[in-house]
């Protein structure tokens, strides 16, 4: 035999093979023992096959299983050469790998382990009556059944011991695509489903988390409010379809824009907010600057005209550490409308807003028009 598939897929060494012989206390000592089984089963297979396969008959799925065009005929060949190569040990991997094969055959037919107890005992059985017809076979019938018996076991135990292994793997398997599965639902409740950012409840506890961090260390910390200009128009004019490529080029330029610690989601229709860590509000206003030209240059067309595409930017920078994500948001916000409010398509920072600049009496962000 050139190679060892299954011993290979069920990782079944040389090594394992000699050691459960050894259990079995079968060694060369029984070579001549199973030589001589070897020789009286010879001129009786066909019996032996044949009394084999009235007791599988003898299980309703199998007699139905065995009813199949050429499935008895495949079981008689495979038993015969079995009991004609029955404890033949020349190479342990050549051994096992025979075996196995019954092994694949005993799962692709689901049988319960006590069926292939129950064969092994009643092909014992079988051969013990062949051997004990024999003539030249009774005065070592005792112990020729001895060793019959620790290699029947033998065989099972290599037999079990794969399903068992096949069984570990199966479920292996299941666990990992179960693992997917969940890995895959967690990400669809984390994302947006159009731009593939983060949503905005995902987001948002992401940004609560960076800035507890921050606060606690004293590190820099800057949000970034964006938001596409004329956005509305866009889709009444273009159509929804446009608009939703707008939103999915822009996410796309503002994400190879940012570094792995950086946070990006949408917050809203056409709002997306960004989270810069370890960023002071002059290295956040470099960021939104980048932003913006990099949409701006987005290549978009519709129907052979290039749409220009922009954004507006309101830019906040942790300064209190008593502030919290809402605040912060709050004065992004509020930079934001001062974006739209001098014309659109640029950056507003914290340390330019005047007191008390495009802010409602009650220090809130004035109601901004969706896609303003």
């Amino acid at each position: 035999m050139t190679g060892h598939p299954l011993c290979a897929l069920f990782d079944v060494k040389a090594g394992d093979i000699e050691e459960l012989r050894r259990r079995f206390g079968l060694g060369s000592a029984d070579e001549p023992s199973l030589h001589e089984i070897r020789q009286a089963l010879r001129p009786r297979l066909d019996a032996a096959t044949d009394a084999f396969l009235a007791y599988l008959s003898s299980f309703k799925p199998l007699d139905i299983w065995l009813r199949h065009p050429g499935r008895a005929d495949q079981i008689t060949q495979a038993l015969r050469q079995y009991l004609a190569e029955l404890g033949r040990f020349a190479d342990p991997l050549d051994y096992a790998e025979e075996r196995l094969s019954l092994a694949v055959d005993h799962e692709a037919l689901d049988l319960r382990h006590h069926w292939l107890l129950t064969g092994s005992t009643v092909l014992f059985g079988i051969i013990a009556q062949l051997l004990a017809a024999a003539e030249d076979e009774r005065g070592r019938l005792s112990s020729h059944l001895r060793t019959l018996q620790r290699t029947l076991a033998f065989d099972t135990a290599i037999i079990l011991e794969t399903a068992h292994r096949a069984a570990d793997q199966r479920a292996q398997r299941i666990l990992q695509e179960l693992a997917a599965a969940q890995e895959k639902l967690r990400e669809v409740s984390r994302t947006d489903g159009l731009t593939g950012v983060f949503n905005r409840r995902y987001l948002e506890d992401l940004l609560s988390r960076e800035l507890d961090r921050s606060r606690r260390f004293g590190h820099p910390f800057s949000l970034l409010f964006v938001d596409v200009d004329h956005f509305k128009q866009l889709n009444d004019r273009l159509g929804h379809a446009f608009g939703d490529e707008v939103l999915i080029r822009t996410a796309d330029v503002i994400r190879r824009l940012l570094r792995q610690a950086d946070v990006i989601g949408r917050y809203g229709g056409e709002e997306f907010v960004i989270g810069l860590s370890e960023a002071s509000a002059g290295v956040a206003g470099q960021v939104a600057e980048r932003i913006r030209r990099a949409v701006e240059a987005i290549e978009l067309t519709h129907e052979g005209e290039r749409v220009p595409v922009t954004i507006s930017v309101g830019v906040a920078t942790l300064s209190d550490p008593a502030t919290d994500l809402k605040a912060l948001l709050v004065v992004a916000d509020r930079e934001l409308y001062r974006a739209k409010a001098e014309g659109r398509n640029r950056v507003c920072s914290t340390p330019a807003l005047p007191q008390g600049c495009g802010l409602d009496p009650e220090g809130e962000p004035p109601d901004r028009a969706p896609g303003c």
